[in-house]
């Protein structure tokens, strides 16, 4: 039913340094014919004015009906009062202020407002996701930047001078060692070694020759050394002869990839001019410098993560050697890590980002990294217990791969809010998903037949 103001007889203002008139219109509560409030004049009322000021003039309807009293089934359209209560009252309430000269719009407010308010609904559970707080490992990483490296790295030089005849191997060639990579002119070798061949042939047979006269007793001993001697020289000047030409074949010291080639057929090279550089990309190395101060838990074994270059997939190495000295300089010590699987594609010289693990805890308090979050300078997560959120406190530990750990604040098992929790305000009643709050366990499979 709505609430009706009722007013009583009308009154003067004769004093009024400044104040407000709230005019009302309204009937008796006899008969039923009591009407609403039907508009709210504020105005200002200058001292011993009786008149209606300029700001009501738009209000002519209202103004009419108040000086001339008229029925009121002929401005509103209502029930007619009796005539004995047809007469319309105007109330003034002048909120006046003596002291101060101002005024104050808190008596109007109170009386235009209705006395029982309906009381605001109590808020609805808000809908949350959550996730048991859990026991797991969680690393501390050091993160930076290297360059892959080749485990060995060789140039290859000519040992002889002469003209290149002919290349066997190209840059991206995967080779072994003792594989010919190019072939140069060898005539002049192979005449030496003819010509050392033949006097080694007349070196043996002078030496037989003095060796059948010395057993004759014929010559001296001396004369039978000197042409052994001269068969020795002989000998010698073979295997130099033979080494030349041999050394026309330009053969890998190492097996590798040949990244470089320095020559082109018909080119004239000399003795130790480089022809072909090759690595040994088997495996590929990683040198990562690591702050003195975070190298407590680092040590051969133990493994590294890449990503090299724009590559989404990430490479896994083992830390082979880690330097027993300090770089003065930048205080950092040399790790080398060996990769031994990746793509064909990662070559030496390309540019990967390197975590290696630190400090590791392996039973630490685990929580989704998106639960924490900072409010007022501290780190906050919401439970939810007994359909309620609450706001806990916690300190935080490390962080990887989506997860935190939690150092104090929470405890195993408990639900922390990973959706919704920037909305939630302590003690706020919550409902949980039914991922979270009915968790669904597997049915165990059927027996074979």
């Amino acid at each position: 039913m709505d609430k009706l103001l009722y007013v009583a007889p009308p009154v003067r203002v004769k004093q009024a340094a400044l104040g407000a008139i709230a005019v009302a219109i309204a009937g008796t509560p006899s008969g039923g014919c009591g009407l609403r409030v039907r508009q709210w004049l504020p105005f200002p009322v200058a001292s011993q004015d009786r008149r209606l000021p300029a700001v009501a003039r738009p209000h002519q309807e209202l103004l009419a009906l108040l000086s001339s009293r008229v029925p009121v089934q002929s401005w509103g359209g209502r029930r007619p009062c009796p005539p004995r209560s047809r007469h319309l009252s105007v109330t003034l309430l002048a909120l006046v202020s003596l002291a101060t000269g101002g005024c104050s719009d808190s008596a109007v407010q109170a009386t235009a407002q209705p006395r029982n308010e309906p009381q605001a609904p109590d808020s609805k559970p808000v809908l949350v996701a959550a996730e048991p707080v859990r026991r797991g490992s969680i690393a501390s990483f050091y993160a930076t930047t290297a360059t892959l490296d080749a485990e060995h790295q060789t140039t290859v030089h000519a040992r002889v001078e002469g003209i290149v005849k002919a290349v066997y191997r190209e840059e991206g060639d995967v080779v072994k060692e003792g594989d010919v990579l190019a072939q140069l002119e060898d005539d002049d070798q192979q005449l030496r070694r003819k010509q050392a061949r033949l006097k080694l042939k007349l070196a043996r047979s002078e030496r037989d020759r003095i060796a059948r006269m010395h057993a004759a007793s014929l010559l001296p001993d001396q004369d039978l050394e000197q042409r052994e001697n001269e068969l020795e020289t002989a000998a010698a000047e073979v295997e130099a002869a033979e080494l030349q030409l041999a050394n026309t074949r330009v053969r890998a010291p190492l097996g590798g990839r040949v990244v470089r080639r320095h020559v082109d057929v018909g080119g004239h090279v000399s003795a130790a001019a480089p022809l072909f550089e090759i690595m040994d990309v088997e495996p590929m190395l990683v040198r990562i410098h690591v702050p003195a101060n975070r190298l407590a838990d680092v040590a051969p074994g133990q493994a590294v993560e890449l990503t090299v270059g724009s590559r989404s997939e990430t490479l896994t190495g083992k830390v082979t050697l880690v330097s027993p000295v300090v770089d003065p300089q930048a205080g950092t010590v040399k790790v080398t890590a060996e990769i031994h699987e990746y793509p064909a594609g990662v070559r030496p010289g390309d540019f990967a980002a390197t975590r290696v693990a630190t400090a590791v805890h392996d039973t630490a308090l685990l929580v989704p990294a998106i639960a924490a979050f900072e409010e007022q300078d501290q780190q906050v997560v919401f439970v939810a217990a007994s359909g309620k959120a609450q706001r806990r406190v916690v300190i935080t530990g490390f962080s990887d791969r989506g997860l935190t750990e939690i150092v104090s604040g929470v405890s195993e098992g408990e639900l922390v809010v990973v959706k919704g929790q920037r909305n939630l305000r302590d003690g706020l009643p919550i409902t949980l998903e039914a991922s979270a709050a009915a968790p669904t366990v597997a049915a165990p499979a059927e027996p074979e037949a």
